[in-house]
C-alpha cells in the first residue's frame, strides 16, 4: 500500500486502497491521464503544522478497518492516529482529537 497517496477521481470523489494500482485488470476501465488526479498528502508536515512538533515518524498500529489508519509518533512518546475514509479525515493525538474534517480542508492547513 501506498503510505500518504489516494486517487482523487473526477467530481472531488476520493477512493481509498490503492494498493491494487499496479495490477492492469483494474486499470483497463480508467484513464489515468483524463480521469484521475494523485493527491499526495505529507502526513508529518501536516503533523508539524498542527502540533509545532517536527520528530513525527511513522510507527506502527493497528487497523480499524475503516478507511486508513495512519500511525506517527514523536520523540515524546505521543502518539498520533490519522484515519482518512472517503474525504474525511481524523487525527487524535494520544486520544485526543485535533482534527475532523474534510480532506481537502486538512490539505490546506500544510
Amino acid at each position: 500500500m501506498y503510505k500518504g497517496i489516494e486517487i482523487k477521481t473526477e467530481g472531488n470523489k476520493i477512493m481509498n486502497g490503492i494498493e491494487n494500482i499496479e495490477n492492469t485488470e483494474n486499470m483497463e476501465s480508467v484513464n489515468i491521464e483524463n480521469d484521475v488526479d494523485v493527491v499526495v498528502f505529507n502526513f508529518r508536515i501536516f503533523l508539524l503544522k498542527m502540533t509545532g512538533d517536527d520528530s513525527w515518524e511513522e510507527s506502527d498500529g493497528y487497523d480499524t478497518g475503516v478507511g486508513l489508519d495512519y500511525y506517527y509518533e514523536n520523540d515524546d512518546g505521543q502518539v498520533a492516529y490519522i484515519n482518512v475514509d472517503q474525504d474525511y479525515m481524523t487525527l487524535n493525538i494520544d486520544g485526543d482529537e485535533r482534527y475532523s474534517g474534510c480532506v481537502n480542508v486538512a490539505i490546506e492547513k500544510i
